[in-house]
């Protein structure tokens, strides 16, 4: 009986459309875009999840003892996303990889 040789997988999970609004946001604390009001709700959360699933950034604040919070704002067309990264009162003793 013969084995064949293991094939190495050449599968790139595609890039979520949304990391380079987090890519932005995480450089410039702020990012304003053009998108129709009725899929500002779907950014909103799907920036919310690309921060979240974030871990390297995550323990990145968690080591300069910050947080962030976002705020956003939306006015017609125009959505406006900042982040706003604060001193974090309470130090973490480490990220709860089980919320992820």
């Amino acid at each position: 009986m013969s084995t064949a040789p293991a094939v190495k997988s050449t599968y790139v999970p595609p890039v979520s459309r949304y990391m380079s609004i987090w890519n932005e946001l995480k450089a410039k604390k702020y990012c304003r875009m053009a998108a129709p009001p009725v899929l500002h709700a779907r950014i909103i959360k799907a920036v919310q999840k690309r921060r979240d699933k974030d871990i390297a950034y995550r323990f990145e604040l968690n080591e300069r003892h910050e947080k962030i919070r976002m705020a956003f704002s939306s006015k017609g067309n125009i959505l406006e996303i900042r982040m706003i990264v604060s001193t974090a009162t309470r130090l973490l003793s480490g990220i709860n990889l089980g919320e992820l």
